[in-house]
């Protein structure tokens, strides 16, 4: 409280602020996680306050531990081999992938769309190794300061030695650490579908199995431009529901989350009411003609290109055997 009275005497808040927003890290050293909490107070310009939070949780303190020697926990150990194993694992597969371009050639390598996912499957994973050794290394240039209240140098005087706890450097920055471990979080999470596909390229002697993957390669350009043309009209009906409802309803508060709103929509999660008091007829002519335009229209489309395209690898391999 007084910081808030600090900030209310030197007026940053009076009035006229718009939002605040509140930012305090916790560290629980029973499950060696770092939570970093954001809460978020918006006064609206229709007078309405719209509160939201954002919780950020980190596991990395208990691998900078053990690397640094503060602690032996076997399954901690464990984990930091399991790392290192899979870091091997990839740069091998590397090689050998680098092998079989060079034996086919570029041109029948990378005629392969399973080939080509494994690659973008490699690469994903280099980054975020890379991802995770910045990660620890931007959390040791802080981790004093975040335990002990020292210097983020690392830099202990005569003072802190001697017990007196009060002479933390503040708020400790976690801005850069939080970005690397967020993003390499993030890629490994995307990865995770990648690696399990793999699965169809050792299974491809499998006829039925074949025949499911060419039916995508085989309707790979035309779901292309299929994608295109729903991202246009997903996008312009997202744009219209949070100009038209955004001002009053969470769910189009802003554009991606109009987006996702209406995605859920599709799976029959949707408020009518909600947004029929704003309007009681523009709200109904744009919600029922989205789901007219996308289940009826696209999707539809959808069902026949793929159909289309199994039909004519079905007949490319009867003609073959």
């Amino acid at each position: 409280m007084s910081a808030w009275d600090d900030l209310k005497d030197d007026l940053f808040l009076d009035l006229s602020t718009r939002v605040v927003f509140f930012d305090f890290v916790v560290y629980n050293p029973q499950v060696n996680y770092l939570t970093w909490a954001t809460f978020v107070v918006e006064i609206m310009a229709t007078g309405d306050v719209l509160t939201t939070y954002r919780l950020r949780h980190y596991d990395e303190v208990a691998s900078l531990q053990y690397i640094n020697g503060e602690t032996s926990d076997g399954w901690q150990m464990y984990l930091v081999v399991c790392e290192i194993l899979l870091m091997w694992y990839v740069f091998t597969y590397i090689l050998v992938e680098m092998k079989e371009v060079y034996f086919y050639g570029r041109s029948v390598y990378f005629g392969s769309l399973l080939n080509i996912m494994e690659i973008f499957n490699l690469l994903i994973f280099c980054v975020a190794f890379a991802m995770r050794i910045l990660s620890i290394v931007e959390l040791n240039k802080i981790y004093p300061s975040l335990m002990f209240g020292y210097p983020s140098t690392g830099e202990v005087d005569d003072t802190a030695a001697a017990g007196d706890t009060d002479i933390g450097g503040g708020f400790p920055d976690l801005t850069t650490f939080s970005e690397y471990s967020y993003f390499g979080t993030n890629l490994i999470a995307l990865n995770s579908v990648f690696t399990l596909m793999r699965f169809f390229k050792f299974a491809s002697f499998h006829r039925g199995l074949a025949q499911f993957i060419d039916t995508f390669g085989e309707a790979g350009k035309d779901l292309t431009l299929y994608l295109l043309v729903m991202f246009v009209l997903v996008a312009s009906y997202g744009l219209s529901f949070h100009v038209a409802f955004g001002h009053v309803s969470q769910s189009y508060y802003d554009v991606p989350e109009s987006l996702f709103s209406l995605f859920g929509s599709t799976l029959g999660q949707f408020d009518l009411k909600e947004i029929q008091h704003v309007n009681r007829y523009l709200a109904p002519f744009l919600f029922v003609s989205f789901i007219v335009v996308m289940l009826f229209v696209v999707l539809s489309m959808l069902v026949a290109m793929v159909k289309l395209s199994y039909h004519s690898v079905r007949e490319e391999d009867s003609n073959n055997r």
